[in-house]
């Protein structure tokens, strides 16, 4: 028996597919990774605050992302040293086929 997949399902699927092992370094990767990464990035913001030694890993995560806050909404970026004139934000593979939706019907 063949199982129906959503849009969303194997869209999702054809994005795993041509990132491959990119998925961790690319400007699109999945919700679970996207919020895991988020997550770290305030614990790391919030250990630098406080005087708490940072870890390796709390390092190379400031090295390589950063949240900014637009509204009520926390996006990933990429860290950058420079002015934020070139901010490159981060998608969650789930809210692509959303923006692309949204895109195509405008």
């Amino acid at each position: 028996m063949q199982v129906k997949h959503t849009m969303r399902e194997e869209f999702e699927c054809k994005i795993r597919e041509l990132l491959g092992d990119k998925a961790d370094r690319s400007l699109l990767m999945s919700n679970d990774r996207y919020n895991e990464i988020v997550e770290e990035i305030k614990a790391a913001r919030d250990k630098r605050k406080n005087g708490i030694p940072l870890s390796a890993k709390d390092y190379l995560c400031l090295k390589h992302f950063d949240v900014i806050y637009i509204g009520d909404n926390v996006r990933l970026i990429n860290a950058t040293e420079e002015s934020y004139s070139e901010i490159k934000i981060i998608v969650e593979s789930g809210k692509c086929l959303t923006l692309l939706n949204v895109h195509i019907i405008n």
